[in-house]
This record gives C-alpha cells, structure tokens and sequence, in this order.
C-alpha cells in the first residue's frame, strides 16, 4: 500500500491507475484485498475506488486470523479462467 500514497494522501487518479495496470488489474478484474494484520487493505479499496474500479470486496479480518484456522483454504496464483 505505500506505493498507493504520497505525503500522507493517495495518489493521483492516473497515478493508482498506471500501478493497478502495471499489477495487472483492470475494471473487469475481481477484487479481494486483504493484508497481515487487517489495516492497510482498506488503503488499497479506497484507491481502487478512487480510480474508478467501483467499490470492491475487503476481507476485514486478517491473514493471521485466517491462517489460524486449520480448515481455512488459501489459494495462490492466478485462478484458471
């Protein structure tokens, strides 16, 4: 998320967009943040919406949360089709 902001704020629109394009995210592309400890993936749906991918999906807990249940998938990688 530290590329998303600039002395404290968000980038500019075309800014975030250049970096979401550079990562490969587009209008059409899904999008699920989520971070370590639940804080900053809320930093990258607001640029997402800000550049004007529409309000996407935010898990609000955390991968340590998520990665302390033993029955909990974790997919990585691009998803097939």
């Amino acid at each position: 998320f530290t590329d998303l902001v600039s002395d404290g704020s968000l980038k500019p629109g075309a800014a975030l967009q250049e970096l979401f394009a550079d990562a490969g995210v587009t209008a059409q592309t899904p999008v699920i943040t989520s971070c370590g400890s639940g804080v900053t993936a809320a930093v990258i749906t607001l640029a997402l919406e800000n550049c004007g991918f529409g309000l996407q999906k935010l898990y609000d807990g955390s991968w340590t949360e998520w990665a302390s249940g033993n029955d909990n998938p974790i997919v990585t990688g691009q998803q097939p089709g």
